[in-house]
Parts: C-alpha cells; structure tokens; sequence
C-alpha cells in the first residue's frame, strides 16, 4: 500500500489536464514548388523523425516485438493538415487489428484532430502493381493550427525469428505524389490551416531537408552501450526520481521530453511495448524490493 500510495502521489504531481476535443477535416491544397533559397528562408523548420534503435541479438530475441513511434519536432501551434507515408523494412512485421490494418495508436501531438490511420499500400499507375509499403499512412486534420511538437503515432512491429548481430531493419518516411497512384486524394502534407505561403514554405522545408529515417540496429552485444535499464533521467543510477520522470514523460511528453536514451532505458515493464505508467511501476517495485531487477518483464 506504501508503494501504491508513494505512485499515486508522484502521479498526481506529474499529470497535466488535458481536454479531448474533435474538429472537422480540412485537407490541403496540393504542394507548391520554391526554389531552394526560398525554402530555406521558412521561418518554421519542422523534423519528422523515425527511432533509431540500438539492441543486442539477445534481446532481440527475448523480446522482438518493438514499439516504433513518429515523430514532430519544431512545429508547435504551426499545423493543421497532416498526410505521411511510412515504410518499414519487410521482414518487420507491422502489428494488425481484427480487420487487418496496421494496430497504430494516434500520439498526443494530434490531440486535437481528426485522424485516419491505415497501411501504406496504393495502386501504381506506372508499374500497374499494388505497391505495400509495409508501414502506416497517417492522414489527420484540425479546424486551426493545434498540431504540436511530439508523437504522431505509434505501433509495434515484430522482428524476424531469425534476427542475428549485424541486422538492420531500416524505417523510413517516403514521400508519395498523386501523379504516381490512381487517386487524386493521396499525396504527403504538412501545412498550415489556410494553407498560406508560410504553410506552403513549412510543408517543402518538410519534404526537402524535415525527414528523419530511422532504423532497428542489432549487435552482438560486445559494442559498448549507454543502457541502463529504469534510468530515464541519464545520471547513471536508478531510483524513485526515474519513476517520476517517467510519469511526467506519460502526462506531457512535450512540456517533459525524454531523448531516444532515456525511452530505451525507461521501458522496463513489458519491454518493446514503449513507455505507461506501469514502466515508473516497476521502478517503484525495485526500490521497494518487490522484484530484484529490470527489466521487470518483455512483451511477447
């Protein structure tokens, strides 16, 4: 009960209210070409990064199911249209629903919008073939400027049984034109609600220089490694303050950002799921002497 209640009170001080609203779609109208010059003359300079992930063969196989999260970074309160294609390595196998699309979970930087999450996958016009990007389209909308800087979406995608050192399962984020694919509403977007010239300006920044590729790394496990599993405030030891940096992190990952360390480092309770508050749980069941050592557990 001690420890439930020292949770609790970390919790509580951690929390920050927010209230779920819901708008109309409005999409953008199609890109506008700059020149170079002008592109970088845009006063908003947003990245639109994938994770880049580093880990042994062992744990690879201990746990190959990985939490793979888009991102925005330098565009808060400067977005309301959004479209983005990605693709993952083929031999990643992207977590499903019932239905048989992708199980991507929308992030808090689109709180405010509405939103469609489905495979990548179109009809080529120019090779006649179904192209499977094997990733997540994201298409998402507000009536006003009210995207902010963090997650877009998240989903979890499976390695290969037969994963082994010296892999690397690439992830990337591809820019699909409508003069490739048989359907006038498909295209890759970033831009403001008026879609003015600083939107237009924002959205080719985007697409020439804001992409971020990622990847999934593996090592044979002698590489030397900042990994330290609970400790995601990075000061080389763990204890109660990583469970309310976590806490804080799952509250409002844009007012208390972690870097791609300290995410590795805090996913401690079903390991490759990402970071919930069961993750600062655990922590706590370490410093009380419940469990012996982190992680606690990996998802299967």
């Amino acid at each position: 009960m001690m420890m439930m209640s020292k949770l609790a009170a970390l919790f509580a001080a951690a929390v920050v209210a927010l209230v779920p609203m819901q708008f109309p779609a409005a999409f953008a109208e199609d890109k506008s070409g700059f020149t170079a010059e002008e592109i970088e003359k845009s006063e908003v300079k947003p990245t639109i990064s994938l994770p880049k992930i580093t880990i042994t063969e062992e744990e690879a196989k201990k746990s190959p199911n990985r939490r793979i999260s888009l991102t925005v970074e330098g565009a808060s309160k400067k977005f309301a249209t959004v479209e983005l294609w990605t693709s993952f390595d083929k031999r990643l196998q992207v977590s499903k629903d019932s239905d048989g699309r992708p199980s991507a979970e929308k992030g808090g930087s689109l709180q405010y919008f509405n939103s469609y999450l489905c495979a990548s996958k179109y009809f080529d016009t120019k090779t006649k073939k179904i192209t499977d990007l094997n990733g997540v389209r994201l298409i998402a909308s507000a009536s006003g400027n009210y995207g902010v800087d963090g997650e877009l979406f998240s989903i979890t995608v499976k390695l290969p049984s037969d994963v082994k050192a010296g892999d690397e399962f690439p992830l990337e984020i591809v820019d699909v034109e409508r003069d490739t694919v048989n359907n006038k509403y498909v295209n890759t977007m970033f831009t403001n609600q008026k879609n003015d010239e600083s939107g237009k300006l924002m959205q080719a920044w985007v697409m020439k220089n804001g992409f971020e590729n990622g990847y999934i790394r593996i090592t044979d496990g002698n590489t030397a490694s900042s990994f330290l599993a609970g400790d995601a405030n990075l000061d080389k030891k763990v204890d109660l303050s990583d469970a309310l940096c976590i806490l804080q992190y799952v509250a409002n990952a844009k007012r208390f950002p972690l870097t791609s360390q300290a995410i590795d480092n805090a996913d401690v309770y079903q390991r490759g799921d990402g970071i919930t508050a069961s993750d600062a749980l655990s922590i706590q069941k370490l410093d009380a002497k419940v469990i012996k050592e982190l992680p606690e557990s990996y998802q299967k």
